[in-house]
């Protein structure tokens, strides 16, 4: 059921649709990503090659930086506000935990 502009749903921080979906497929990109370097590291008795670290501890934070400063378009709402500092507190804190276990098995 589409929500009427007025009364968007509390997971859509943005005011832009187009914004909306675009972070959700990059969010979804990272996810795949993600996945492929567990099995990556699964798979591969030598470890991680050194580009997939180099990206897990560049990209992700980058990202974070640019939503935050030039990408979020809802600064006017509260709510917004505090729904885009939780998540990207816990995305954060997840990007962390993973690069985590990526360098001690270097």
């Amino acid at each position: 059921m589409p929500v009427a502009k007025d009364e968007k749903s509390s997971y859509q921080v943005y005011k832009s649709d187009f914004r909306h979906m675009l972070s959700q497929l990059i969010g979804g990109g990272f996810t795949l990503f993600g996945l492929f370097t567990v099995w990556v590291l699964l798979s591969s008795p030598e470890g991680l090659p050194r580009w997939i670290i180099v990206i897990w501890a560049v990209v992700p934070s980058c990202y974070f930086f640019v939503e935050y400063r030039f990408w979020f378009d809802n600064w006017e709402n509260p709510n917004a506000v505090a729904h885009l500092k939780h998540f990207q507190a816990l995305a954060g804190r997840i990007w962390l935990g993973i690069l985590a276990v990526m360098l001690f098995q270097m």
